[in-house]
């Protein structure tokens, strides 16, 4: 049950088909230079991480299943997707959640000069998150929070075309980050419109990233619950066994599979 994806056969990548949804096959070295071509190449590109909670939402949401369908390139950002992968036959051979290779992903916007735009959040963590990024010598073209109206859109959307980047960064939250990208995606002349969820929080210091030991037991969902017991526990404690039911389901009765191309 493995597909190309649609946008990077070039680069060999395949993808395992999860509830219906490509999820790359790829490294974190891969993806890597794919981010990074994919930002200074001369085609808009659309990318998204995707976790067991919004596969969950996926199974529900038939506009946002549609959207990931149709993005270039998806990629799994939690553990429980790569066990759950190998029931398909395709297994994807690691996570690639951003912060598992932050580092080497700012080097190589140094490197190559790419100017990048936050968008989401709150003020106070979406500047915070710029200011400590740029401390870091990245080139952080400008940033807007995330809580404006649609009235607002349209000047949004102009602050971040005039800065030029070759990154955006939105982090609106699951799926309204991936329905605001592609609503807006020909509007935006930026390379490449990269949907990274809580990624603004960590970058602006308000959030810790789960030790490596944590993430190999898959106890990443308890340790970030922690953090946020009043929003995250309730989410993964039930969102967790829909997930494995809804895996356990589909590997035996493939209906999220009959559309793959």
């Amino acid at each position: 049950y493995c597909v190309l994806l649609r946008h990077a056969k070039e680069k060999g990548m395949k993808s395992s088909v999860l509830l219906g949804i490509p999820v790359a096959c790829v490294k974190r070295a891969q993806i890597l230079s794919t981010l990074l071509d994919f930002a200074t190449g001369s085609s808009a590109r659309t990318v998204c991480y995707v976790n067991a909670h919004c596969l969950n939402i996926a199974s529900t949401d038939a506009h946002y299943r549609d959207i990931l369908s149709r993005f270039d390139l998806v990629y799994a950002g939690g553990q429980a997707l790569v066990w759950a992968s190998r029931l398909y036959g395709c297994p994807i051979p690691e996570r690639v959640n951003i912060m598992d290779y932050f580092n080497a992903l700012a080097q190589g916007l140094r490197t190559r000069n790419i100017p990048i735009y936050l968008l989401g959040a709150s003020k106070q963590t979406v500047s915070a998150a710029a200011k400590r990024l740029a401390q870091l010598g990245l080139k952080v073209a400008g940033w807007h929070h995330g809580d404006f109206s649609a009235q607002e859109e349209e000047r949004v959307i102009a602050r971040i075309n005039a800065a030029q980047p070759g990154i955006l960064i939105v982090g609106m939250g699951v799926p309204r980050q991936e329905k605001w990208i592609s609503r807006n995606r020909a509007r935006l002349r930026v390379n490449l419109c990269w949907a990274l969820g809580g990624f603004l929080e960590y970058a602006a210091g308000n959030r810790k990233p789960a030790p490596g030991w944590v993430v190999i037991c898959c106890l990443e969902w308890l340790y970030m619950g922690m953090q946020e017991p009043s929003r995250l526990v309730k989410r993964y404690l039930i969102g967790n066994i829909l997930f494995i039911f809804r895996i356990f389901y589909d590997a035996v009765f493939p209906i999220g599979r009959r559309n793959e191309t």
